[in-house]
């Protein structure tokens, strides 16, 4: 394994890292903390979409009220180009594979493949994550993208969106990375939900060129609503001190359970 990034602190558990090639081999460093909780009154009006507690609300000023926005969340680029080269594709689809017992304390392997259409020549994959916890209660982001060129054919719009499954060309590697699961109170005990969120070609756009700027990362996901269609198995991973040390890296399924998500 290769380290690509310095180890440095921030507010929140998180990794980066990035591949060199799409058979390269996979570089990553963590950080280990834990984002403050906050619990806003859902009772209160609104005068601006940042005063909207739930993911994916803004302010509808008429009645200073939050209501959900309607975005549209099945194609992560609406007006994509026919040709281009060096474009970030985030994960819409795919195969995500995980156990859901884990120890207290150890890290919990993740593996990602995303679904791509054919049209698509990535060159090289980037990854991140982070976790929050309030109590014995944690939530945890994670995402990859390719770095793509389309072929010589160019690509169509439905490349970016919900092309027939049977078209899916799965990276020859998966992307394993891990989420560590104690922080500086030591080992948590209790559950970590586990999201593979909606990114749009924008929106992770913005993530590659800002590197390490995990405030804007956690903004971007949270700009969208919870769906428990992109959570493994729709549950949580349950953390305690009985549970087994998982064997790491995931390798697909050899050691984790996969679940499609996104479809």
């Amino acid at each position: 394994m290769q380290t690509l990034n310095p180890t440095r602190s921030s507010s929140v558990a998180e990794l980066w890292g990035r591949t060199l090639s799409v058979a390269g081999r996979l570089g990553a460093v963590a950080g280990l903390a834990l984002l403050p909780a906050c619990a806003p009154s859902s009772e209160a009006g609104c005068d601006n979409d940042a005063s909207c507690p739930a993911r994916g609300q803004v302010c509808d000023l008429e009645t200073s009220t939050c209501v959900q926005d309607d975005i549209a969340l099945d194609s992560t680029e609406a007006d994509p180009a026919e040709s281009f080269t060096n474009l970030a594709v985030p994960f819409f689809r795919g195969e995500v594979c995980v156990p859901h017992e884990v120890q207290s304390g150890a890290t919990i392997p993740v593996s990602l493949s995303p679904c791509l259409h054919p049209c698509l020549t990535a060159t090289s994959f980037e990854f991140k994550h982070f976790f929050s916890c309030v109590g014995s209660s944690c939530d945890a982001y994670a995402t990859m993208w390719v770095v793509a060129d389309s072929g010589p054919n160019g690509c169509p719009a439905e490349a970016f969106g919900r092309f027939d499954q049977s078209m899916c060309q799965f990276p020859e590697v998966p992307v394993d990375l891990g989420i560590g699961t104690t922080i500086d109170s030591g080992p948590i005990s209790g559950t970590m939900l586990l999201e593979i969120p909606f990114l749009s070609n924008d929106d992770i756009e913005q993530v590659a060129a800002a590197n390490s700027d995990q405030a804007l990362f956690e903004s971007l996901v949270f700009q969208y609503p919870t769906d428990t269609n992109r959570v493994p198995a729709g549950r949580a991973i349950q953390l305690l001190p009985g549970n087994p040390e998982p064997v790491a890296p995931c390798n697909g399924s050899e050691n984790c359970t996969c679940y499609d998500i996104g479809y």
